[in-house]
């Protein structure tokens, strides 16, 4: 599921774990006061976070996770894949421009509330980025996707520089 975005293990993982309990239990054991279960139970992509949450989380991880399970999410997330299990192409946001060995995940989905949502998030180097995008939907992926690497190449640091 992290490295191939495959929406059947999503499934299969929120089942397994009885999701809405899942979300509610990670919120609280890392204080996520903006993250919650869907509104509408079963349906996990529409669980609810913010970047502030996600940030939170990803910084957290090598603290509160037991070391192994941190380091299992972490290389998944530096092992994503080009291209999604049904296909969809990954390759934006921090996965289009971050450097090698970043650990990234891809979110997407359509259409909520009549909007696209294209998102980004991800450790690079010692400092976790979040990029959450909602966009029209008459805005196709090709363009949200452009857009969210934008601002993913935005967020870049220059290399230091010599003496």
């Amino acid at each position: 599921m992290i490295r191939s975005s495959d929406d059947p293990a999503a499934s299969a993982l929120w089942v397994r774990y009885d999701g809405d309990r899942m979300v509610r239990d990670v919120a609280a054991r890392y204080g996520l006061t903006g993250t919650g279960p869907p509104p509408i139970p079963g349906q996990w992509g529409q669980a609810t976070t913010t970047a502030r949450d996600l940030a939170r989380f990803l910084s957290l991880l090598p603290v509160v996770a037991h070391p192994d399970d941190a380091a299992a999410l972490l290389g998944w997330m530096r092992e994503a894949t080009a291209r999604a299990a049904d296909g969809f192409d990954q390759r934006f946001g921090l996965f289009g421009t971050a450097p090698a060995g970043s650990a990234v995940k891809q979110g997407w989905m359509c259409c909520v509330g009549g909007s696209r949502h294209l998102h980004s998030v991800g450790v690079v180097g010692a400092r976790v980025v979040v990029l959450l995008s909602e966009v029209p939907r008459a805005v196709g992926y090709g363009a949200a996707r452009t857009a969210l690497t934008a601002a993913a190449a935005a967020t870049a640091v220059p290399p230091p520089r010599g003496p």
